[in-house]
């Protein structure tokens, strides 16, 4: 008799964005694999996330985790709280701003299990800038947010105690102790949006922009996904259709830049 699949505990601390929040819980809802919970962690005095939740239908796979806001912890105190309370046997990360494909769990956790290592990372993803409403394909590095990884190793090297920046350290524990494999020819897992409010500033996404290579056909798309304007399944048509024309090269992961 085959075992189930493992239970795999999706970690999005959340601040005052109920909008991009109902979007990441769809995201959420919508994936193909079915073992998952969503762990929401937000502050005690998020007024706007408070309301919105109060409104949230009831599913068990939902977990809300409430902490409180003063005295003011950081977003890696915050993640490694949020991870603390999961209780799936893989984590991985949710961030609430971004879009992700169906078949983002499936993917990363199959190729965990083909690789026999503990996490997984993407090395390119889709970028787009809401500001100007340009998509684009990144550059290939270890992109620290699409982390997926066991929960035991993740917790032998906690998140930094820093407002940002926090979990590149993580992701290089992982990397130099080869606990990671990688997956670089499925950009569309990930979404990665710049909205003008992001925890890193204009700067950061400039850098990542002149890095990724534009996307001039599909721009307008991928804004109207973001507007929630396509059910999952038709996002899954419409990017299944899409060439992102990756250009290989021999070091796919190659050194971090600090953006």
């Amino acid at each position: 008799m085959l075992s189930s699949p493992p239970l795999i505990s999706c970690i999005c601390v959340t601040y005052r964005k109920p909008d991009m929040l109902a979007r990441a819980i769809r995201c959420f809802v919508s994936q193909t694999y079915t073992n998952k919970e969503l762990v929401i962690l937000y502050e005690d005095h998020d007024l706007p996330t408070l309301h919105f939740l109060a409104w949230l239908p009831q599913d068990d796979r939902i977990k809300l985790v409430c902490v409180n806001g003063s005295p003011k912890k950081t977003l890696g105190e915050l993640r490694n709280l949020a991870v603390l309370a999961a209780d799936g046997e893989f984590v991985c990360q949710w961030d609430d701003d971004d879009w992700y494909h169906m078949d983002r769990l499936t993917h990363q956790y199959h190729a965990i299990c083909n690789s026999q290592a503990s996490g997984c990372l993407l090395t390119r993803w889709l970028v787009f800038d809401k500001q100007t409403g340009k998509a684009f394909v990144s550059n290939q590095r270890r992109w620290e947010g699409s982390i997926m990884c066991r929960k035991t190793i993740f917790c032998a090297r906690k998140y930094d105690h820093k407002a940002k920046g926090e979990d590149t350290d993580v992701i290089d524990y992982l990397h130099n102790n080869q606990h990671l494999t990688y997956i670089d020819d499925r950009p569309d897992l990930y979404l990665y949006v710049y909205h003008g409010s992001n925890t890193w500033g204009v700067d950061h996404f400039s850098k990542i922009f002149e890095a990724s290579r534009e996307l001039t056909d599909y721009s307008a798309v991928f804004g109207r996904i973001l507007n929630n304007e396509f059910s999952p399944e038709e996002c899954l048509m419409i990017i299944n259709d899409m060439e992102f024309g990756l250009i290989e090269v021999k070091d796919p992961i190659g050194t971090n830049d600090n953006f």
